[in-house]
């Protein structure tokens, strides 16, 4: 509606809704049924339907989700976030910050002059945000970093930094242990033998098996 003209529609400020298997109509505004929609009230009438789709329809559900909320989370200590601080509070940072990943990776048996390990840092630099992210998602069972970065990492039983763990056989793929947020990473000879291996097992693990 809000890309097109509207004017042959004859829409009025109502909306249809399915109570108990009848259609019922809706005001969205006083009078709303003798109100038409025009280019020029369009947006007022798109506003209206959505927060009545996504908030007063589902009004009691909200309610009892937030008393639920509210018992375990007291609201003074929500309120004081925005929508996106409490985001990443939940759920963390989306974007996955290299040089913060490196800072807080523990090795086995590798160094950090190891080849192999510095070539790992380059195809994640050269990866694309949505790359390092299935990346990471392969490596720990999620896509988001902590909220305070890569030193808050929690695993299975606590606190556990992202390892980076040296396996022989460098004909195998690299494996992942999302519990405990481990890479076991072979042995390659080459850069790209690495980024074609690595690049192959985040695919298979988060495309063909969700989270492996």
């Amino acid at each position: 509606m809000l890309e097109n003209d509207v004017s042959p529609l004859g829409q009025t400020f109502e909306t249809a809704i399915d109570r108990f298997g009848a259609q019922e109509t809706i005001e969205l505004i006083p009078d709303g049924r003798n109100i038409l929609v025009t280019n020029d009230n369009k947006q007022d009438y798109v506003d209206k339907l959505a927060s009545f789709k996504m908030s007063t329809t589902i009004s009691e559900q909200i309610k009892a989700f937030l008393t639920g909320f509210y018992e375990i989370i007291p609201r003074y200590l929500v309120t004081i976030f925005t929508e996106s601080e409490l985001e990443i509070l939940i759920s963390g940072l989306s974007e996955v910050d290299v040089e913060d990943l490196k800072a807080n990776t523990v090795l086995q048996g590798y160094q950090a002059s190891s080849p192999q390990v510095m070539w790992l840092w380059r195809v994640l630099l050269e990866m694309t945000s949505e790359q390092r992210s299935s990346f990471w998602q392969f490596c720990t069972g999620s896509c988001k970093v902590p909220a305070g970065g890569f030193k808050f990492l929690e695993g299975q039983h606590g606190r556990q930094s992202f390892t980076v763990h040296k396996v022989p056989n460098s004909k195998n793929l690299p494996v992942s242990h999302t519990c405990f947020n481990q890479l076991d990473l072979p042995e390659y000879d080459t850069y790209e033998t690495l980024k074609e291996k690595l690049n192959k097992a985040v695919a298979l693990g988060v495309d063909h098996f969700g989270l492996v």
